[in-house]
C-alpha cells in the first residue's frame, strides 16, 4: 500500500539513498553519542547563530519528526528514477535554496510582531516541495471505501505529511514554504534545470568513482 508505484530498495535511487542516510545517522548521532553538539542545529530565535538556519535543516531532533519524514523521504526516491540524478539533484538544489529563502522571509516578517521565533529543525520544506509532484504526476488509483472516503495508493502518504506537518505552527509555516517552492518547480522546471544542473563532468565523476560505492542491487524479481 505504501509504495504501489515503485519497487523497494534504492535502486537506480543513490542520491536519495544518501540524502536519507544524511538525514537519519546525524538525528541519531545528536540523541546519543553527541547529544553535546544539539545547539549548533537548533536555530531557537534571533540570536541563534547564521549557521545554524541551515545546519537546522539536516536533522529531526525530534523522533515523531523523525518517522514520517523518513518514510517520505525513502517513498519519494521514485522521483529520482523518474527525473534521473542530474534533474532530481537540480530539484533539491532549487528546494533548498528556494526553500531557504522563502523560510527567511516568513520568519523575519513573524519577528517583527512576535519575538524570540525559531525555526524548525528537519528538511521540512524540502520533503513538502515533492508533494507537488507527487499530486500531478503519480495517479491515483482507488481500491477500497472507508466509510464513503475513498481510499488511494497515495492515501498513506498524504497522512504522513498530515502528520509532520501539523506537529506545530512552524513545520505548517514550513510545509506552506516548501509546497510554494514544488509549485515553483512544476512551472518552470526545464528553465531551472537548465541553471542548476550540476555540470556534466561532475555527473561522470560521480558516476566513475562514488555511484559504484553507493548504489544498491535491484530488487530479487
Amino acid at each position: 500500500m505504501f509504495s504501489p508505484h515503485s519497487h523497494s530498495g534504492f535502486h537506480q535511487a543513490t542520491v536519495s539513498k544518501c540524502l536519507l542516510a544524511t538525514v537519519v545517522v546525524s538525528t541519531i548521532l545528536l540523541s546519543l553519542p553527541l547529544h553535546a553538539y544539539r545547539n549548533y542545529f537548533i536555530n531557537a530565535s534571533k540570536a541563534s547563530p547564521a549557521y545554524t538556519y541551515v545546519t537546522s535543516k539536516l536533522v529531526f531532533l525530534d523522533t515523531k519528526d523523525l518517522i514520517p519524514g523518513a518514510l517520505l523521504l525513502y517513498y519519494f526516491r521514485i522521483f529520482e528514477r523518474r527525473y534521473g540524478q542530474r534533474k532530481f539533484c537540480a530539484f533539491l538544489l532549487f528546494s533548498l535554496a528556494c526553500g531557504l529563502a522563502l523560510e527567511a522571509l516568513v520568519f523575519s516578517l513573524l519577528q517583527a510582531w512576535v519575538g524570540g521565533l525559531g525555526s524548525p529543525c528537519g528538511p521540512v520544506a524540502l520533503v513538502f516541495s515533492l508533494f507537488v509532484p507527487f499530486y500531478v504526476e503519480v495517479p491515483r488509483v482507488e481500491f477500497a471505501h472507508i466509510l464513503g472516503v475513498p481510499v488511494t495508493g497515495k492515501s498513506f502518504v498524504y497522512l504522513l505529511g498530515l502528520q509532520l506537518g501539523s506537529s506545530g505552527w512552524g513545520a505548517a509555516l514550513l510545509a506552506a514554504c516548501g509546497l510554494a517552492t514544488g509549485a515553483a518547480w512544476q512551472r518552470w522546471s526545464g528553465a531551472i534545470f537548465r541553471c542548476l544542473a550540476p555540470p556534466k563532468p561532475v555527473c561522470r565523476f560521480a558516476a566513475c568513482w562514488l555511484d559504484p560505492l553507493l548504489r544498491s542491487s535491484p530488487p530479487a524479481g
